[in-house]
């Protein structure tokens, strides 16, 4: 059955995820590498279903990452600047 994400869940996720190597906590390293071999661009995926779809949604529940527009996008914010230092600002970034 579906459930609410909680700000908990999204920690144990977050950790999870950097335990396996995986998810929107890597893709700074993954621009780094794609820039450092002659990528102009990086394309990330936040769309129908994953996990920045789910947090972008207007949901009824309070929390930090939930609520108003500015909580809504702060873990896109959060890997967009994590990606911007990684890189030096020096590659396109897309989304779909």
């Amino acid at each position: 059955m579906p459930r609410y994400f909680t700000y908990r869940s999204l920690e144990e996720l977050q950790r999870e995820a950097q335990r396996l190597g995986t998810g929107i906590w890597f893709e700074a390293d993954r621009a780094r590498l794609a820039g450092g071999i002659g990528f102009d661009a990086i394309d990330l995926k936040m769309c129908h279903g994953y996990l920045i779809d789910e947090l972008l949604a207007a949901h009824l529940r309070e929390g930090p990452y939930d609520g108003p527009l500015e909580n809504r996008t702060r873990l896109v914010r959060n890997a967009l600047a994590r990606i911007r230092e990684a890189t030096g600002g020096g590659l396109l970034l897309a989304s779909a």
